[in-house]
Parts: structure tokens; sequence; C-alpha cells
């Protein structure tokens, strides 16, 4: 865990984001965009899943590598949504003056979904909390069930969304890409 834990006020919320990557080095891209987000002051890292490659969905694509990751903010959803499309922008991402993204599916150095933000339900042409798309994508909910006991209200609803039409969508497991990434955050102190 990073040091910002004591910078936190006792109000902070366990958020899951989803990142992904399918341009140019897939696993520089998760941990940098990681990196960017654990040394915000109002953002402690907490857990990590492990990353998995999944075909591009809805579009032609290279593969992705996917995964999840837990934090504890104090940040506003929109607040925390302007930090994570600021990494994205950084990395190539657009978006117009309203803060949407000008295309849905691409190809991306980087993507950053908050997943859930606690247990709250929240709907605007901006952002939908619960993220829309969790059910619909085995890549999502792979890493997903790796942290989602941090949000035990959360946990079951996950699971009982697995069903045949998605278990045919390609989803992999990257064992040692996991294991160097939690090696180096670890090494690195942003994570315990």
């Amino acid at each position: 865990m990073n040091n910002n834990s004591s910078n936190l006020q006792n109000n902070s919320t366990t958020v899951i984001l989803g990142l992904g990557s399918n341009l140019d080095d897939k696993y520089l891209n998760l941990v940098t965009a990681i990196k960017a987000l654990a040394q915000h002051h109002k953002i402690t890292l907490e857990m990590v899943s492990l990353i998995y490659e999944s075909d591009a969905i809805d579009f032609k694509s290279d593969c992705f590598n996917n995964m999840a990751i837990a934090i504890t903010t104090n940040l506003t959803p929109f607040k925390l949504l302007a930090i994570t499309q600021g990494i994205e922008s950084i990395n190539g991402r657009t978006i117009n003056k309203q803060g949407l993204r000008h295309k849905k599916y691409q190809a991306r150095k980087i993507d950053i979904d908050i997943l859930y933000y606690g247990n709250i339900k929240f709907k605007n042409e901006r952002l939908i909390i619960p993220h829309p798309e969790i059910n619909n994508r085995l890549f999502v909910i792979k890493p997903l069930l790796d942290i989602i006991f941090l949000l035990p209200s959360m946990g079951n609803v996950v699971k009982e969304t697995i069903d045949d039409s998605l278990l045919k969508q390609r989803v992999h497991e990257l064992k040692e890409a996991s294991e160097r990434l939690k090696t180096e955050l670890k090494r690195e102190r942003l994570l315990k």
C-alpha cells in the first residue's frame, strides 16, 4: 500500500476500476496507468486482479490485456472520472467538451472504467455506476471476481451473471505478467 492512506479521510470509498489495453506494450500501459492512479494523493491502491487476455468485442482489433483494481478514495465519482480520463487522454484517447469519449469502441493504449463506486447507483450521460456493460463482458467479470469480495454486496450479483453466452468469449489468464505486476507494485510500495 502506498503512503497515501494516512492522507485519506475516514469517508473513503472502495472503488473498483476496470483497465484494458490493446496497443503497443499492453503490460507497460497497464502498469503506467496503475502507478499514475496510485501516486495521486487522494487514491490508495488496495488490490489488483490477475491480468487477462481477451479478444476485442464489437470491433476488429488486436487482443486486449484486461484487469481490475480496487482503490480507496474520498474523491467524488466525477473527480475520479476526470483523473481516469486525464490518464486516458495522455495516452491518446480523445474526449469531447462534454467529457464523452469520441468513439465507444476503438483500439487504445489504456481504457479505465469505473465499474463500482462503493455501493452507489448513479446514471447520467457522462457516468453510469455500476458500469452498464459488466454483465456482458467476461473480460470484465473474470478480473472482477478476483477482487469483488472487497464489495461484498456486489459479489453475488457478478457471479449470478455468468451464463453460457459469456463463456463463449475467449478470456485467458496471464499468470506470469500478473505475478510480475504485483512484484513491481510491491517493490515500489504502491501495494502491500
